[in-house]
């Protein structure tokens, strides 16, 4: 599929993220297939690996077909590119006149042609300057805006690659900041502030342990949990907790993944939005992997009870990251079962 003497986009982009060793390129392989896993309960893509040899015909380009169609999701998902371009020859440096050949572009789809990936650019800058230009305190357009792409973001999470949301994420949540910051704010404001504030840190904190730093992940986890509190949004609290188990679990940490399960469920009495269902499929995972049969059925049992008397609130209104459907439910509940 690729001409031998040029190296494959592919190779470009496994060799600018340092992930030319077997062992590291397998790792992030199996945590993009975990994650898609995840999003979309597809358990065919539990477990699903990569041998040292093929990725040695991926890396030298030797490949005289597609890799197989989960193979082509996974990479696709890892790179953000379509897998005929990640296995074609890499454009040479400056071949698309603004277009950075080795790595996605922060502002929009990698699929977009420069036009519109101008477009793009220019609607964010503008997203910028609205928020400085309405005067000593925010107005209602850029509150609208900053709902409308929180709610843009979290419903496009699940399924747009991430290299295509990455930077419209970091330009919300700096937005958010900027304004609180600066103390722009009336009381109302600065509440409705603090909960846009905390979704986009959520989102982040997300991003980041799909990315495989799960130290960052926690950072913007703790900022998204205070930005909660000061928003006194009492089911953003609990979602957060609920990234926090996430975020452990799979830094091999289940102990702590369970205790962050559990302060979360403290914190969903009351509640019945599907943040509640999401923490008893969490605590069900943790109790597994520590060997708890009891406490992981127990768990389950907790996880169908809450699914039972589900309402949708203002975090599921947005979709997308913020709720957890039934599917994932499901996959959850395989996994602690296995």
């Amino acid at each position: 599929m690729s001409d031998t003497s040029a190296p494959t986009l592919l190779r470009v982009l496994v060799t600018r993220r340092h992930w030319q060793v077997y062992e590291t390129f397998r790792h992030q392989y199996e945590r993009a297939a975990e994650s898609i896993a995840q999003r979309e309960g597809d358990r065919r893509l539990r477990g699903l690996s990569v041998s040292k040899r093929q990725f040695e015909r991926w890396y030298g380009g030797e490949l005289k077909t597609r890799p197989y169609p989960d193979q082509c999701r996974v990479l696709e998902a890892m790179f953000g590119r379509p897998v005929d371009e990640l296995l074609a020859p890499a454009p040479p440096p400056g071949g698309r006149p603004g277009a950075d050949t080795t790595d996605s572009d922060a502002w929009g789809d990698p699929g977009m042609g420069d036009r519109e990936r101008q477009v793009a650019m220019a609607a964010r800058r503008a997203f910028r300057f609205g928020a400085t230009a309405e005067g000593s305190t925010v107005g209602p357009e850029t509150l609208g805006q900053l709902h409308d792409e929180i709610g843009r973001l979290a419903d496009e999470y699940p399924r747009v690659p991430l290299t295509a949301l990455l930077g419209d994420l970091v330009d919300v949540q700096d937005t958010a900041f900027r304004i609180l910051e600066d103390g722009r704010v009336r009381p109302a404001q600065a509440q409705e502030l603090y909960l846009l504030a905390g979704i986009a840190s959520g989102i982040l904190a997300k991003a980041s342990h799909d990315l495989g730093d799960s130290r960052s992940a926690m950072t913007q986890a703790r900022t998204a949990y205070v930005s909660a509190d000061n928003a006194e949004h009492q089911s953003l609290r609990a979602w957060v907790r609920g990234l926090q188990s996430l975020i452990t679990y799979w830094a091999g940490r289940p102990q702590d993944a369970a205790h962050y399960a559990g302060l979360g469920s403290v914190q969903t009495q009351g509640l019945h939005g599907t943040a509640t269902v999401w923490l008893a499929s969490l605590a069900a995972r943790a109790h597994a992997m520590l060997g708890d049969a009891d406490a992981a059925r127990e768990a389950i049992r907790r996880a169908d009870a809450a699914r039972d008397t589900v309402e949708p609130d203002d975090l599921d209104e947005y979709g997308g990251i913020l709720t957890f459907p039934r599917p994932r439910q499901l996959y959850y509940a395989a996994e602690a079962t296995v």
